[in-house]
C-alpha cells in the first residue's frame, strides 16, 4: 500500500487528536467552535477559566495573546475562525467547491467585522457611552449587515447549499452572541431568510443537544468576562 501524501496524513492523524479548547466562562468567541466538534461528535476538552482570577495567568502563553485557543495534540491554534477552517477541513464541514469555499469565507470575515463592532458596546464602561454605541450598533450597523446579507441566502437552504457548512455555524453562534451583548433577543428580527438560517442550524440534532446541555452564559459573567484582550 503506497504511503498517503503530507497532507492526507497529516489529516488522518489530527482527525484521531487529543483536543483542548481553552477560553473563558461563556459562550462567545469558541461557541462555533463547540457547535462543530457537538454536530460531528468529536470528544474534546472543554476547559474554561475565570478572566478575573486567572486570565492573567494564561495570557502570556496564548498565541497573539487571545482566546479561543485550540490545543492539537498540545500544539496550539488561536483565532476562531482559523479553529473553525481547520476543523471543517478534518470533518467535512467545508464547501464544495472552491468558488462556494470563498462564499463562506466572504460571510464570515463579514460576521468577524460585526462581532468586533459589537464587542465595543461589550467594552463600554461608561453608561452614556455604551448606550450610544449600543444604538448605533442596532440601528445602523447591525440593519446594514443583515440588508447585505439576506438577498444572499436561499430558501430552505444554508449558506453554500443544501448542506451545512462551518460558516453557517459561525453566523449562528455570532449573531447569538451579538444579541446577548446588546440585550436583544432575536438579532435578525425583520430578515426572514436570515432567521430561518439561523433557526436551520439551531435544530440540527446534535447542535440542538449541545444547546440544551451547556452552560447558561452567553457572553460572559461580568462586562469583560467575553471580550479578548
Amino acid at each position: 500500500m503506497e504511503d498517503a501524501p503530507p497532507a492526507q496524513a497529516d489529516a488522518m492523524t489530527q482527525d484521531k487528536a487529543e483536543l483542548r479548547l481553552l477560553y473563558f466562562m461563556s459562550a462567545g468567541r469558541a461557541e462555533p467552535v463547540r457547535w462543530i466538534l457537538a454536530l460531528k461528535g468529536v470528544d474534546y476538552e472543554d476547559h474554561r477559566i475565570v478572566k478575573e482570577t486567572e486570565w492573567a495567568e494564561y495570557k502570556p502563553d496564548m498565541p497573539w495573546g487571545q482566546v479561543p485557543v485550540l490545543y492539537v495534540n498540545g500544539e496550539p491554534l488561536a483565532q476562531t475562525v482559523a479553529i473553525c477552517r481547520y476543523l471543517a477541513e478534518l470533518h467535512h464541514l467545508k464547501p464544495a467547491t472552491p468558488r462556494l469555499c470563498a462564499r463562506a469565507d466572504e460571510v464570515a470575515e463579514s460576521v468577524s467585522d460585526l462581532t468586533n463592532k459589537a464587542a465595543e458596546v461589550r467594552r463600554a464602561s461608561e453608561p452614556d457611552r455604551k448606550a450610544a454605541l449600543r444604538a448605533a450598533f442596532l440601528d445602523s450597523r447591525l440593519p446594514a449587515f443583515l440588508q447585505q446579507l439576506e438577498p444572499k441566502l436561499v430558501e430552505n437552504e444554508f449558506l453554500c447549499g443544501a448542506e451545512v457548512c462551518w460558516a453557517d455555524i459561525y453566523l449562528a453562534t455570532m449573531l447569538e452572541t451579538i444579541g446577548a451583548i446588546c440585550g436583544v433577543a432575536d438579532p435578525s428580527v425583520g430578515f426572514p431568510r436570515t432567521a430561518a438560517l439561523v433557526s436551520r442550524v439551531r435544530q440540527i440534532p446534535a447542535i440542538a443537544a449541545w444547546i440544551a446541555r451547556r452552560p447558561p452564559s452567553i457572553v460572559g459573567e461580568s462586562p469583560v468576562a467575553a471580550a479578548e484582550q
